[in-house]
């Protein structure tokens, strides 16, 4: 059973959007207790909370604050980007490695795949995503972890440098300067997306 703060949500779409239930075995967040609040109520409060997210998203990056989000850990299946992934305007990041050797509760091929139910093409970026050293509130502070939230850090941190150099770029020029400037290896062509990060090509 997936459980997060002692709610059942096995079967639950948007629990899955955040990698920290199944990379680190249902250690619990903030954010997650809010989902499970909505496992509770049933599908259309699920239904409403996705709409509230894409839309608060959408709201964000229309008011100049570029945001980028995780694919999720719901592939290789077609439209298995979660939310708040699937929002059209946003950047959204894949794992490029997700056929590696996977961290705990995740399946090979991990990485969530469009296109979206309107035909939008996501995740847009690739990144690494899997056995990434990150932030950990145990031990000594420090863990090994898989998946798109991995993933997600590496455009944000690149994508925070090119605004260091460029202030004024508006969320949508961000977006186009990625489009222009990723390079396009073979995994992201088979996939359709744009490619990969090269910091010091982007900048």
């Amino acid at each position: 059973m997936k459980s997060i703060c002692g709610i059942d949500c096995t079967n639950c779409e948007l629990c899955s959007t955040c990698n920290g239930c199944a990379a680190t075995e249902g250690q619990p967040f903030g954010a997650e207790c809010l989902v499970a609040q909505c496992c509770k109520k049933g599908k259309t409060a699920l239904s409403e909370l996705k709409e509230n997210l894409i839309a608060a998203v959408e709201k964000a990056w229309n008011h100049g604050i570029v945001v980028i989000a995780a694919a999720g850990n719901n592939g290789p299946g077609k439209n298995s980007v979660t939310v708040p992934g699937q929002c059209k305007s946003i950047i959204t990041v894949g794992s490029i490695d997700d056929y590696a050797k996977h961290g705990r509760g995740l399946k090979s091929g991990y990485s969530g795949r469009g296109p979206t139910e309107c035909c939008v093409v996501k995740p847009e970026i690739l990144a690494p995503g899997t056995a990434i050293k990150s932030c950990s509130a145990r031990g000594n502070g420090y863990e090994v972890k898989s998946g798109t939230s991995m993933s997600a850090p590496v455009i944000a941190g690149a994508v925070a440098l090119l605004l260091q150099r460029h202030p004024n770029l508006t969320p949508a020029q961000v977006k186009l300067r990625l489009y222009e400037r990723t390079v396009r290896i073979a995994e992201a062509k088979e996939r359709g997306y744009w490619g990969v990060v090269y910091l010091d090509r982007l900048l």
